[in-house]
């Protein structure tokens, strides 16, 4: 069974491990699987820059290291959507403040990732609690010939003038 599946992930090649890493979210269980995943790396990176920037850098770098880790901890556990965006905020700020180093990048990378699987984990939560629900959570609103704004499609065209 093994053997199966490493000759598909090789059949794939590049595309298919872009699709897995990067692909659309398509299944709840696997989002929530992966979100869970991204989150504890962030744990662990989260820790070894505590020990590591609390020696080179100071108390500082333990306070944000700690306030990723809380982050990511409540990440894990709870797959809340403000988490996922406060912690992408944050990545990014520090990416952007330590702008030629790249190991701050790669944690942007993956805080967008978590951000992306974890909207998508519960948009299909959503999706499959109430199936009448729009796949989105916001429809743009439809602006018709005279100016009158609605959501709902028109179910028939309007008049034309002159006819």
């Amino acid at each position: 069974m093994f053997e199966e599946i490493t000759e598909a992930k090789e059949r794939e090649g590049i595309r298919g491990f872009m699709a897995r890493h990067f692909g659309a979210v398509t299944d709840a269980d696997v989002a929530r699987d992966e979100a869970r995943s991204v989150a504890a790396l962030f744990s662990v990176l989260s820790f070894l820059t505590a020990v590591v920037g609390g020696i080179l850098v100071g108390p500082g770098a333990v306070v944000i290291a700690a306030v990723f880790a809380v982050l990511a901890l409540l990440l894990r556990f709870t797959l809340s959507r403000t988490a996922a965006v406060i912690l992408l905020v944050l990545t990014g700020l520090n990416a952007l403040a330590s702008f030629p180093q790249l190991l701050p990048f790669a944690w942007f990378l993956f805080a967008v990732r978590a951000t992306q699987l974890t909207f998508g984990y519960q948009r299909l939560l959503r999706a499959a609690a109430n199936p009448s629900l729009p796949p989105v959570a916001f429809q743009p609103p439809i602006v018709s010939a005279r100016g009158i704004v609605s959501t709902e499609a028109p179910s028939e065209p309007p008049p034309v003038a002159g006819v």
